[in-house]
């Protein structure tokens, strides 16, 4: 598995949270949230299609980009974070 981060067009997502607003942008992220838990149910009883899966990793994915810009999370202080996760995830292991 690569370890890279995926390459989201900021400029595409700051039009998307200029147009709407923070709040419209917030919730639509927590709807993509909720298909992605959907999709992942279908996933587990075998109902689901895995570009069905792809699409809706992918809105969260950019979601998760969109969250970051509209509430000034910079990318270290969301490593720090994520690594400290990963060690903790890790020592469970």
């Amino acid at each position: 598995m690569s370890g890279r981060m995926i390459d989201i067009s900021e400029h595409i997502l700051s039009k998307a949270i200029l147009k709407n607003g923070i709040t419209l942008q917030s919730v639509v992220c927590m709807e993509e949230c909720a298909e992605l838990a959907k999709e992942i149910s279908k996933q587990i009883r075998g109902s689901g299609a895995r570009t069905h899966l792809l699409e809706e990793m992918a809105d969260v994915t950019i979601c998760l980009k969109q969250l970051q810009l509209m509430y000034n999370i910079p990318d270290d202080d969301l490593n720090l974070v994520i690594n400290q996760k990963l060690a903790r995830l890790e020592g469970r292991l």
